[in-house]
C-alpha cells in the first residue's frame, strides 16, 4: 500500500512505514502526484508541458528520464511500482494507492463539510512551484474556503457560536484581504458578548483598510506593517 500525503509538504509511506523524500526527487514527487490524480496514468504529453513546458520534445524525454533514473537509484521500493509504457506513466497492477487529496473531494462531494476540513492538511504539495501544482492548489484551496464557509453557516445555524469563530478564523488567517472574513468573526464575537475581541478584529480590519488605501495611492511606498494578521484571537 502506498499513501501519499499531497496536502501541505509532500510525504509518502510505503505499507505504513514513511519513506525518507529528498528534495532532489522534486521531479519525481511531481509525477507520482500527477500519476495519482490522473486515476493512475499520465500521458507523456501531459509530463512534459506540467514539469519542462520550454525544453524541446527531445530534452524532455531525457529529463523524465533522468528523474526516473535518480528515483530507481534513491528510491527503488517507490519506483518498483511506476510503469513506464508508450503512451506515458502508471501505476503497476499490484500497487494499491490512497491520498489525502481523494478523500478531501470526497468530503466535499458528499457535503461533509467537518471531514473536509479536517483532512485539509495545507495547501497542495507546498514548495512545488510547477504551474501545474498551482493550478491545483488554487482549486484546492477554494473548495477548502468553500467547505469553511459552509461550516461556520453550519455551526451558527445550530447556535454553536464558539466552533463557528474558531472556523471564521481560520477563514479570516486564509484570506486576511476579504473584508467579509473581518464581518464575519466580529459577527460571532458580537452573539458571543465578546466586545474584547470583537474590538480587535475591529482594530485588525482598519489596519487592512489602511493599508489597502496607502499601497493604491503609493504602489512605489514602504508597506505598512499590519500587526496581528494571520494571528488567532
Amino acid at each position: 500500500m502506498i499513501t501519499l500525503r499531497l496536502l501541505g509538504r509532500f510525504g509518502i509511506k510505503l505499507n505504513g512505514t514513511d519513506v525518507e523524500w529528498s528534495s532532489t526527487l522534486n521531479d519525481a514527487q511531481t509525477l507520482l502526484a500527477m500519476i495519482a490524480l490522473g486515476n493512475g496514468g499520465l500521458s507523456h504529453a501531459s509530463a512534459f508541458a506540467s514539469l519542462w513546458p520550454s525544453h524541446s520534445e527531445h530534452h524532455a524525454v531525457a529529463a523524465l528520464a533522468e528523474a526516473l533514473r535518480l528515483l530507481r537509484r534513491t528510491r527503488p521500493e517507490i519506483a518498483d511500482h511506476v510503469i513506464q509504457t508508450q503512451a506515458g506513466l502508471a501505476w503497476s497492477a499490484d500497487a494499491s494507492l490512497s491520498h489525502d487529496v481523494f478523500r478531501f473531494s470526497q468530503a466535499v462531494l458528499d457535503h461533509d463539510w467537518s471531514r473536509a476540513v479536517a483532512f485539509y492538511t495545507g495547501d497542495f504539495l507546498e514548495g512545488n512551484n510547477t504551474s501545474w501544482a498551482a493550478a491545483r492548489r488554487t482549486g484546492l484551496r477554494l473548495d477548502y474556503t468553500y467547505a469553511l464557509d459552509r461550516l461556520v453557516a453550519a455551526c451558527e445555524a445550530r447556535r454553536d457560536y464558539a466552533q463557528a469563530r474558531l472556523f471564521a478564523n481560520r477563514l479570516l488567517e486564509l484570506e486576511p484581504d476579504r473584508e467579509s472574513a473581518y464581518e464575519c468573526v466580529m459577527h460571532l464575537c458580537t452573539l458571543l458578548s465578546d466586545a474584547t475581541g470583537a474590538a480587535e478584529v475591529h482594530r485588525r480590519r482598519q489596519y487592512w483598510l489602511r493599508s489597502t488605501s496607502a499601497s493604491v495611492l503609493e504602489p512605489q511606498g514602504k508597506q505598512e506593517f499590519i500587526p496581528g494578521i494571520g494571528e488567532r484571537i
